[in-house]
């Protein structure tokens, strides 16, 4: 849980103070994960400059990619929830490097 006047610097890494002093520092493990071939194929196609539109045939491999970290859902007052997913910024990171595992357990 984090009190007032402390923001998390990332998953695993501790939290900083208000004064901006790290309190708490660690790292964790990068967990395995199993993506289907639907979702890693709607993964290298948005790496690729896919589309990125949102419907009922993509939505449970953008859900998927959104549980494993490597994408967020965005929600609108007019679209509605989970018009579109963006990258969280460890999944842009690590993009070709998720793909290149997949490519060379294929």
């Amino acid at each position: 849980m984090c009190s007032s006047g402390q923001t998390f610097s990332g998953a695993g890494l501790g939290w900083r103070g208000g004064d901006g002093a790290v309190r708490y520092r660690r790292r964790c493990p990068t967990p395995t994960i199993t993506l289907s071939e639907s979702a890693l194929a709607l993964l290298r196609s948005r790496v690729e400059g896919g589309s990125r539109h949102v419907d009922d045939s993509n939505r449970e491999a953008y859900r998927e990619l959104a549980r494993a970290g490597i994408m967020y859902p965005v929600s609108g007052f007019i679209s509605g929830p989970e018009y579109l997913y963006r990258f969280t910024d460890e999944g842009w990171e690590r993009r070709l490097e998720i793909l290149g595992c997949a490519k060379k357990s294929a």
